[in-house]
């Protein structure tokens, strides 16, 4: 009786050992699916801080865009400071149409790595539809730091007028700094649906979006 009992409580204690292990490991998620779900956690955090950081990125050049346009208003025809603008030596804003050079020099001082290079504003549109940047005025959505063109698109074509947005209003309305305006940089108010510029009164055909922003 003694070993027979000693044996039964033996096999009791086993059985129970037993179904408190499995307990223990229920629902317990192995090493490897710990490792997967800390992998696929992390990736759309990292693409989430990617995101964000080309965001602040853009948002700062087109703010370093605006802030270079400004600093300029007031600057006269007839003066050293508008003759910077003109990229070939011994050009000057007194005998050169300069409304395309100078957005070119600010988009150029404010970091803008690819900056056109033509001397018309229709010519600075024609770059942009040529770069996949241009936006036609019509259902377009400008953002502060592109260029507002006036007249159709075509390279180095004479007329015409380009300037920089510095701001985009509520009701449709846009500020602009333009060059070769009253013989000066100027600030200006418009409504790109009714606005004009220059004899020909060429209407506002587009904007060219900043690069990289």
């Amino acid at each position: 009786m003694t070993n027979h009992t000693t044996r039964r409580t033996g096999l009791l204690l086993a059985a129970t050992l037993a179904t408190a292990i499995g307990l223990s490991t229920v629902g317990a998620p192995s090493a490897g699916a710990r490792g997967t779900d800390a992998h696929s956690s992390a990736t759309p955090s990292s693409a989430s801080n990617s995101s964000g950081a080309d965001r602040s990125a853009a948002s700062a050049l087109r703010e370093k865009v605006v802030e270079t346009a400004r600093d300029q208003v007031g600057v006269a025809e007839k003066s050293a400071d508008c003759d910077k603008y003109l990229p070939e030596k011994g050009q000057k804003c007194a005998t050169t149409p300069w409304c395309a050079a100078f957005v070119e020099w600010v988009w150029r001082h404010a970091g803008v790595r690819s900056v056109p290079g033509d001397l018309t504003g229709r010519g600075v549109g024609a770059w942009g539809q040529e770069h996949r940047l241009w936006q036609p005025v019509k259902g377009a959505h400008p953002q502060p730091g592109d260029l507002l063109v006036y007249g159709a698109p075509r390279a180095a074509t004479p007329g015409g007028h380009v300037a920089v947005v510095v701001a985009v209003n509520g009701d449709g309305t846009v500020d602009t700094v333009d060059g070769n305006i009253h013989d000066r940089v100027t600030r200006r108010h418009i409504d790109p649906d009714t606005a004009t510029s220059g004899s020909d009164g060429l209407k506002v055909s587009g904007y060219v979006s900043v690069p990289g922003a």
